[in-house]
């Protein structure tokens, strides 16, 4: 007789955080939260992150997220199928396979070029302020100097709003900032 396990089974029977910590070196983040480098890209200050009540793992760095089958299977580049079949020891059920809802694949194309920008405008504000900072500390001597300086100034206050908002505010607010951009109503 052949045992058969699905995928709620799985997801029931390994603990993500115990499965995790063979790859990664985890530390508390608060309540039933937990904390390392992200095993997915190259990164020096943790953004990955695993939610231990709902049993899934989210990458604030990459956007990489999921349960304990995503992991594997993103960890050990296999498909989903073959993910549940390792896990389960080779005893996973059959997994029915249905066409994904085109408005679903929609909206997660979106959320990923929004992730992407959002990821991208960071890097180029980070660098821009870097720049202007240098120009600003070589060449600014005292107050009397401030005037000359206003058009690098100016919008330096600007990028670092930007980037407080990229930073620390909900979704929505980064969505704002973005529709802003794209209109062409921000000085940064």
């Amino acid at each position: 007789m052949k045992i058969r396990i699905g995928t709620e089974t799985i997801r029931r029977t390994f603990d993500l955080v115990e499965h995790v910590r063979g790859y990664v070196e985890l530390t508390p983040a608060g309540l039933k939260r937990y904390r390392g480098l992200c095993p997915f890209h190259s990164e020096q200050t943790p953004s990955f992150t695993i939610f231990e009540e709902t049993g899934r793992f989210y990458c604030f760095g990459c956007g990489a997220t999921g349960d304990v089958i995503d992991f594997y299977r993103l960890i050990h580049r296999v498909s989903f199928r073959d993910a549940c079949h390792q896990l389960s020891g080779g005893h996973a059920g059959r997994i029915r396979w249905t066409r994904p809802d085109p408005m679903i694949a929609w909206r997660r194309a979106l959320v990923y070029n929004f992730r992407e920008w959002e990821a991208n405008y960071s890097e180029i504000l980070c660098q821009w302020l870097a720049a202007a900072n240098r120009l600003l500390f070589r060449q600014c001597l005292g107050p009397d100097d401030l005037p000359k300086f206003a058009d690098i100034i100016r919008p330096k206050g600007v990028c670092e709003n930007h980037l407080d908002v990229l930073a620390l505010e909900t979704d929505q607010q980064k969505y704002f900032l973005f529709q802003a951009i794209k209109a062409g109503q921000s000085d940064c």
